[in-house]
This record gives structure tokens, C-alpha cells and sequence, in this order.
């Protein structure tokens, strides 16, 4: 595997304050976790061991939607709790994505919206501080009465999870692998024209170890020579 490498996805729905979505496999530690989550309730909750990225709320539907994060720990549970203050509709998406990481993995973010239409735009992220990053973005939509779809995704980012829906709302996830320091945003469009909202973040890998360490055959030959 190599960083940036998406190891497992997986979606969940209801409509509940409490909605427990289970991975298909375990964690690996030094993984990097994110939750994309999506609710009416207008108060999305960190779930239990996760830090918040950016959120964007629709205050007067009572919609918000955020990205939460955390780098995996050693026998990391399964199943990740989606959390809001009341019942309501909620979703979310959970990525697992091979590191390393830094230990405080999260660089820039942004957010836009609500807005009303088919085009849908990030806005643009602050210079990221590093070469290697990998973005995630996250678009609402009041979807009700139609399915909702998204498509022609700008900046190279690639859809990972479109028309993930309960009945009023929706939302679609996309990834992009950052190589090259720069600001960060994406576009894309919506079949229909609802009231949507989008959230970006990016993290950062692990730095990689500076020093000029001998391989450990090469600094045992040489004690013997000493």
C-alpha cells in the first residue's frame, strides 16, 4: 500500500441522534479516519475520539454538515457512532486512508453555502504547507422530491460516494491525492437544482525522518573495523 491509498469506505443512514455505522474491517493503527456526516438536526457531534475539521451549517433548515478525523490507535473499534443533539436524518461516510500522518494531521479547510443552483463550489482552501496532502470534500443537498446526483468533478478530485440519501437529504463525497503545495478547492454539478452546501479539508503525512543513519549491516561492519 502506499499513503493516500483508500482502504475502506463505507456509508450509513437513519434517523436517529445516535447512528452507529460499522467498517468492514478493523482499523489499521496509523490509519487516518475521517467522517464525513450530514444532518438535520444542525448540531453534528464529533463521534467519540474524533476532532472536528470544518463544518457548514443551513440555520434556517436546521442542516449541517462536517468532516471529523482522528489517526487510528491500536485496536480501534469497527464501529464509529454518528452523533447529533436529537433524532433527526443523519448519513455519513467513513474513509480509512493508509498513512503515515502527522500526529496533528490537518492543514487547511474551507467551506460554501447554502446555495441554491446546480453549481457547486468549495471556495478555495489557504496554501497548504507541504507537498504531501490528501483532500476530502463533502456536498449537501436538500434532495426531496427527486434523487440527486453530482458529476463533472473539477481539480482532479474523484467522486467516492454519490446520492447517499434519507428522504429530504443527501450528499456526495470526493478525494484528491495532493502533490505540490498550492490553495485547494473543486467544483461539480447537481442533476437538479437544490440548496446545497460543500466542506473541504486536507491532512497531512508524516514528515519523513531527516539524518544520514548508516543501514545497520553498513554500523556493524564498521564497529568491527574499530
Amino acid at each position: 500500500m502506499a499513503f493516500g491509498d483508500i482502504i475502506q469506505t463505507k456509508t450509513g443512514t437513519g434517523n436517529a441522534a445516535s447512528l452507529d455505522v460499522v467498517l468492514d474491517s478493523t482499523p489499521t493503527e496509523g490509519n487516518l479516519l475521517v467522517v464525513c456526516h450530514f444532518t438535520g438536526d444542525a448540531d453534528s457531534q464529533a463521534p467519540t475520539g474524533f476532532t472536528e475539521a470544518v463544518a457548514v451549517t443551513d440555520s434556517p433548515r436546521s442542516d449541517q454538515g462536517a468532516i471529523y478525523y482522528k489517526v487510528a490507535g491500536s485496536g480501534e473499534s469497527t464501529t464509529i457512532t454518528l452523533l447529533c443533539s436529537s433524532a433527526d436524518e443523519t448519513q455519513g461516510t467513513i474513509f480509512e486512508i493508509e498513512g503515515p500522518w502527522e500526529s496533528s494531521p490537518l492543514d487547511q479547510s474551507t467551506t460554501n453555502g447554502p446555495t441554491t443552483g446546480t453549481a457547486v463550489s468549495t471556495g478555495s482552501t489557504g496554501t497548504t504547507s507541504q507537498n504531501d496532502e490528501f483532500a476530502f470534500c463533502l456536498v449537501t443537498y436538500r434532495r426531496w422530491p427527486d434523487t440527486v446526483t453530482t458529476g463533472s468533478w473539477t481539480n482532479s478530485f474523484v467522486e467516492r460516494t454519490d446520492s447517499v440519501n434519507t428522504t429530504w437529504k443527501g450528499h456526495s463525497t470526493a478525494t484528491k491525492l495532493l502533490t505540490a503545495t498550492g490553495t485547494v478547492s473543486t467544483s461539480c454539478t447537481l442533476n437538479y437544482s437544490k440548496i446545497w452546501m460543500a466542506a473541504l479539508a486536507s491532512f497531512k503525512k508524516q514528515a519523513a525522518v531527516g539524518g544520514n543513519a548508516l543501514p545497520m549491516a553498513d554500523r556493524h561492519y564498521r564497529n568491527l573495523r574499530t
